[in-house]
């Protein structure tokens, strides 16, 4: 390869970085409904397998707030902007259905607004008041299924997902899965229900269907 185009190719994985860090941020952080023993297992596991968590010690500059889920939540981030761009991707967020990607920054608790990763803008679609509850793309395919059949057989509308119509586009297991677990979650929870299928319902604020 020549110098020339050496240095292109050099120019043009720098811009490919710079906007990925400009435009495409996002974060890993622990579900705010999920056991806190559960987390603790996900912390754990990602303390020991990602970087040092050093910085939950006492005194240190992430020890507060002391909590199970901001500890999580530090040391779930940790682990997955070591490991998103391996062999993982987007999995290296799972923890067991304890993990979530939100696009606003967790240290700005104020503005965090938690959804999939579709690459929407927290910015974007907001409506105030609204919720939906959609699939988390960081749950492995079978748990997704299991979720999608279990929402089938228990009261949500999926005859719109089959071929031919309206929902059934576009054509994959978690769009599938998000229609299955919001038409439950609408239909149920005046009654109870909640969007958790095994966690792998999140709930979010960002309209899906205008994706």
């Amino acid at each position: 390869m020549s110098s020339a185009m050496l240095r292109i190719v050099i120019a043009l994985l720098f811009f490919t970085l710079v906007l990925q860090n400009s435009n495409g941020a996002d974060w890993c952080v622990a579900r705010p409904d999920a056991p806190e023993a559960e987390l603790q297992k996900g912390m754990d596991y990602a303390c020991q397998f990602g970087q040092t968590c050093s910085h939950l010690r006492p005194g240190e500059s992430c020890y507060l707030p002391n909590t199970v889920k901001d500890h999580a939540s530090y040391a779930y981030n940790s682990y997955y902007q070591t490991h998103k761009f391996g062999p993982e991707g987007g999995k290296a967020c799972y923890f067991n259905g304890t993990g979530m990607y939100v696009y606003s920054d967790p240290r700005r608790k104020n503005n965090v607004s938690y959804h999939d990763q579709d690459g929407l803008s927290s910015a974007t679609r907001h409506i105030d008041g609204e919720e939906w509850c959609i699939a988390n793309s960081t749950c492995p395919d079978p748990v997704l299924q299991h979720g999608l059949n279990w929402a089938c057989a228990n009261g949500a509308d999926c005859d719109k997902t089959l071929p031919g119509q309206p929902c059934f586009l576009p054509n994959s297991l978690k769009d599938h899965a998000s229609y299955a677990y919001n038409s439950y979650y609408k239909k149920f929870k005046t009654q109870g229900a909640t969007c958790n299928f095994a966690y792998s319902g999140i709930l979010t604020n960002v309209d899906p269907s205008n994706g």
